[in-house]
């Protein structure tokens, strides 16, 4: 996978989030887990509001 949006990975991991989890809180979820790849050096963004894109560092 290249670049994606919060949106499109929320879909990409929506069969591994808890069936338990509301939307708003898998989106939240999906939401802790990209700012903590971003601290960790392993994921970054492209972009502002709507048009951020999130990816991979090598």
């Amino acid at each position: 996978m290249g670049r994606a949006s919060a949106g499109e990975l929320k879909e990409v991991l929506s069969g591994s989030l808890s069936a338990v989890l509301s939307d708003k809180q898998q989106s939240k979820k999906v939401s802790n887990i990209l700012q903590a790849m971003k601290r960790e050096g392993i994921a970054d963004v492209d972009g502002v509001g709507h048009a951020t894109r999130w990816y991979l560092k090598k």
